[in-house]
């Protein structure tokens, strides 16, 4: 799930731009383009579920299962090692 996408959508769903989301949360519109990029901002999701007229922490649950399918991609794309390691007679190398 991307968050940021959601949000943007969520966004033309009730006819706002960032400039507009900007004004009803009391944020600069630098600070809004960087939230609407990086959803590791927690302190503001309280005031984006406000305004963009959403549950209460959804945009929360949202950024979890974001993070925990970017966790689950980069352990799956781990290099496999170029060599095994054998044990020696004693258990040991």
């Amino acid at each position: 799930m991307d968050l940021a996408l959601f949000t943007r959508n969520r966004l033309k769903q009730l006819r706002l731009g960032p400039r507009n989301l900007a004004r009803a949360t009391s944020m600069t519109e630098s600070y809004i383009a960087h939230a609407l990029t990086a959803w590791n901002r927690t302190d503001m999701q309280d005031q984006l579920e406000r305004v963009l007229k959403l549950p209460q922490r959804q945009l929360a649950k949202l950024a979890d299962l974001q993070r925990r399918e970017y966790l689950n991609k980069r352990l799956e794309n781990q290099p496999s090692p170029l060599f095994h390691r054998r044990a020696g007679p004693f258990g040991f190398f």
